[in-house]
């Protein structure tokens, strides 16, 4: 049985906050009190960060920021494959929110993948990402 993707997210910001922990300082400190939203498959989650670390919940409460996309977009995103602005042109990626929100979230995710890639935990992760996107679509 496939373990949630909040699981795996938790897991991601558990690890940035272990490894790297200059990057999930400057994250927390960017995305401050705001919640996001994000909706990945048929997950809906609801994120924010303290001190002690990151929340993932599975709760659809109020967030400031809403995310929708799929697990290969999310893969994509996070192995360069793709970015931002391109993935939003294509649909493949949808987000909701004022302007200021939306730059502050933008901001946090830079210093998120920027500690992600200095962490020894990351390619574990993008790994268990991999083997969520072949089972869903179906491969061996």
């Amino acid at each position: 049985m496939r373990q949630p993707f909040a699981l795996l997210l938790s897991d991601a910001l558990a690890c940035v906050a272990r490894e790297c922990p200059a990057a999930y300082r400057e994250m927390r400190e960017t995305l401050g009190q705001r919640r996001v939203g994000l909706c990945v498959g048929d997950e809906r989650l609801l994120v924010s960060l303290s001190d002690a670390g990151g929340e993932v919940s599975t709760a659809d409460g109020a967030a400031e920021v809403r995310v929708h996309a799929s697990e290969r977009t999310v893969h994509a995103l996070l192995c360069s494959q793709a970015d931002v602005l391109e993935c939003l042109l294509d649909d493949t990626l949808f987000v909701q929110g004022v302007a200021d929100e939306l730059l502050a979230v933008a901001d946090a995710m830079t210093f998120f993948i920027k500690g992600a890639v200095r962490c020894a935990s990351t390619p574990n992760l993008l790994e268990r990402l991999e083997r969520r996107i072949h089972h869903s679509e179906g491969s061996p």
